[in-house]
């Protein structure tokens, strides 16, 4: 199901409230704040079914507190509540990003190969009316696919044989940008660079926490919308480093918790091709799909290979043990930003209200589930006082 289905479209569907012309660029605002909250939930910003739950009853409480009422009405705090209740929580199972975090789904919001093939007969084939007969369909639909198939391979050849600038690059980011698509290259650089804001601590020989600077988390703070932040465990397994976090298995792809603590490596500078999934190799499209690049049977015997390779892929960053040999190791003392429990989450931009406070301040776990029911707001925190989001 995908997420402008539920978030957008299906609020439109569904709302039968008209509100005051003069209210409509009010609601209008807290119509996107919500609509942004809940594909938060769709997205690696709640990780487990505790940070969702918890990320939910603060999206309640926010609409529910007395400066959002009283800029927006009752009126349109009912019609919110109902919308989340009615439409929303009954798809859960179909859009939690928690449930399907072992998935590799590539950050997509949609859970069925239904919306390939509309997107397909949408934008890669000339429109096909009810007048048209059915085998006149049919044929305009597969020759614009024999059409796009030859744009593809011209595509692919074009990629593989394309030489990325050598400028302000290291001899290791060049050959990750020759040999990755270009969307690989670029989501590895973005992890390179987003690793810069955390700190690691090494606790044993195999093992470091890796979690966010401080700085980085009071700019993440400024947000309206509830966000979490993790203590990971970065695992030295033989020549990997691997991550407990999802992007490995939700991308094929190192993780910026594995590169910063590569980066403690002095003659480390960046991750390899040999780093990510086969599927982001430009050989794997060009030899195993292009009719440009060999002979059917030919192709046929590659695209073997390279599946064959995908299947009995490892995921972490490879990296030579004995490098982390003049890495201290702490044992003893842990600071206090690497102390995390995973089932008693917190928001970062909401520090006082805990997964278990709210839990145990409910009297029955099924009310946590909805929270349509204004007993089950905890009173007095900083909730109540948001005048600067309106």
């Amino acid at each position: 199901m995908a997420g402008i289905s539920l978030t957008d479209h299906g609020k439109k569907n569904s709302s039968k409230t008209s509100f005051p012309e003069n209210a409509q660029p009010r609601y209008d605002k807290l119509n996107k704040i919500v609509q942004n909250w809940m594909y938060s939930w769709m997205k690696p910003n709640c990780q487990t079914m505790e940070e969702y739950i918890l990320s939910k009853y603060l999206l309640h409480r926010y609409i529910s507190s007395p400066t959002v009422v009283e800029k927006v009405s009752t009126l349109m705090y009912e019609h919110f509540v109902i919308y989340l209740k009615a439409n929303i929580e009954t798809h859960e199972s179909k859009y939690l990003f928690c449930l399907r975090k072992h998935v590799r789904h590539y950050a997509e919001y949609s859970n069925t190969i239904l919306e390939g093939c509309n997107n397909a007969i949408k934008y890669h084939s000339s429109s096909v009316t009810p007048a048209t007969r059915l085998d006149n369909s049919f044929t305009i639909i597969a020759n614009n696919s024999d059409l796009k198939n030859v744009e593809m391979d011209k595509t692919l050849h074009s990629q593989f044989h394309s030489k990325p600038s050598l400028r302000n690059r290291t001899s290791d980011e060049q050959m990750c940008a020759t040999h990755l698509t270009q969307m690989a290259y670029e989501t590895i650089l973005n992890s390179f660079n987003h690793s810069k804001s955390y700190c690691s601590h090494r606790y044993d020989a195999t093992t470091w926490f890796v979690t966010q600077t401080k700085d980085a988390c009071d700019e993440r703070s400024k947000s309206i919308i509830a966000t979490f932040n993790r203590v990971r465990t970065v695992t030295l397994c033989d020549d990997r480093l691997v991550c407990d976090c999802p992007h490995g298995r939700l991308y094929g792809l190192p993780c910026w918790h594995e590169i910063h603590v590569a980066s403690k490596i002095s003659t480390w500078y960046f991750p390899s091709h040999h780093d990510g999934s086969v599927i982001w190799w430009k050989s794997y499209y060009y030899y195993g799909m292009s009719t440009l690049s060999s002979s059917c049977a030919e192709r046929e015997t590659i695209y073997k290979s390279f599946h064959l390779l995908k299947q009995t892929e490892s995921i972490g960053l490879q990296i030579d043990p004995t490098k982390f040999l003049d890495v201290p190791i702490d044992g003893t003392n842990l600071p206090t930003e690497f102390i995390y429990d995973p089932n008693n989450p917190f928001a970062i931009n909401y520090p006082t209200i805990k997964y278990l406070d709210i839990v145990s301040y409910t009297d029955n776990a099924d009310t946590i589930q909805g929270l349509t029911q204004l007993s089950s707001i905890a009173p007095n925190n900083e909730l109540d006082e948001l005048d600067t989001f309106f």
